[in-house]
């Protein structure tokens, strides 16, 4: 299921423009929204000793390690925050949603020592840093994006109302009745957690990515074309990609003209305030790129193939110095 809510967004892989809605942009792909790991109130005494990460697609997990050093129990809050979705922005552009509940959107789930916890789930509507929850609820409006019915209100609103949510830069409204909000959809998960003094206490969550897709044609092998220049295609990579555009090609051995793949693109925060005490002890990456024949790339360090669909990155003492941006090509 997925969100876009000017008239002539076609959720899925191609939003197409129409003459009905010119603010509507002419894109082919899918948004992808990148999350990250555990989020802790700083602490001096918590060491992260060991960090498994699985990245796929489909599914990330997160095994996590982390350590009391200290003679004294800590109690923390523990926070995942899930992406933020700027509504200014991605009413217009189609976001996939991988999960089954309109808040929950990424099926989020956590347990500690092997036992499930139930977080606290904290939705807020945010405009210009202003909370403006309380006031949409009054008026009825629904502010989560992914929720049923997400625009009926806003759409459906008495002129006396629209005028007020133009004035307030709340939502605007165009000529053809297309209507576009303005506030930001933040939503994150919070526990207490007490980590015990002096033991380790294991922390594991899941959730689905919001995973992107887009079309890669000839065009963006060109050496001025930026569109995979996020994820480090080296030469060989090009090479296999241009071979695959050929073959899918109408034009056989001529000149290729319409030999588009399809590419599946996954973010994952690994900068998030690291707010334990010193670099990550043990961390380990696993990549799993789905299919045998798909195609992986991205921009990193020591990457290892372990399997048909695998592969590993392993480093002691780790500090992330950049986020993780990986593309997987069909």
């Amino acid at each position: 299921m997925g969100g876009c809510i000017a008239a002539g967004c076609a959720v899925g892989v191609l939003l197409a423009a129409t003459a009905a809605a010119p603010r509507a942009l002419a894109n082919d792909s899918t948004a992808t929204l990148g999350a990250g790991g555990l989020v802790l109130t700083k602490s001096v005494d918590i060491t992260l000793d060991r960090e498994d990460l699985y990245v796929s697609t489909g599914e990330i997990r997160v095994h996590y390690e982390f350590r009391n050093t200290s003679d004294k129990d800590v109690a923390t809050t523990v926070a995942f925050p899930l992406p933020d979705i700027d509504l200014s922005y991605y009413s217009e552009v189609p976001i996939t949603r991988p999960g089954s509940d309109a808040v929950n959107f990424v099926d989020f789930t956590v347990s500690v020592d092997g036992k499930a916890v139930t977080p606290v789930l904290e939705a807020r509507a945010l405009l210009k840093g202003e909370d403006i929850t309380d006031y949409l609820t009054a008026k009825n409006i629904k502010f989560s994006f992914f929720a049923d019915g997400f625009n009926d209100a806003l759409l459906k609103a008495e002129p006396a109302l629209r005028k007020e949510l133009m004035a307030r830069h709340i939502a605007e409204y165009d000529e053809y009745d297309n209507v576009y909000p303005q506030w930001l959809d933040r939503t994150a998960f919070h526990w207490d957690q007490v980590f015990p003094a002096g033991k380790t206490t294991t922390v594991e969550h899941r959730y689905k990515p919001v995973a992107g897709q887009f079309y890669v044609s000839k065009y963006a092998l060109g050496p001025n074309d930026d569109q995979l220049k996020p994820y480090c295609v080296d030469d060989a990579t090009r090479k296999a990609l241009w071979k695959r555009i050929k073959e899918r090609s109408t034009k056989g051995g001529e000149e290729p003209d319409d030999g588009l793949l399809t590419a599946t693109a996954v973010d994952y925060i690994l900068t998030t305030a690291n707010n334990w005490h010193g670099p990550i002890g043990k961390f380990r990456l696993t990549i799993d790129k789905g299919d045998p024949q798909n195609l992986l790339t991205l921009c990193i360090d020591g990457l290892k193939k372990t399997g048909p669909t695998t592969f590993v990155v392993e480093a002691d003492d780790y500090v992330p110095k950049a986020d993780l941006k990986l593309l997987i090509v069909k």
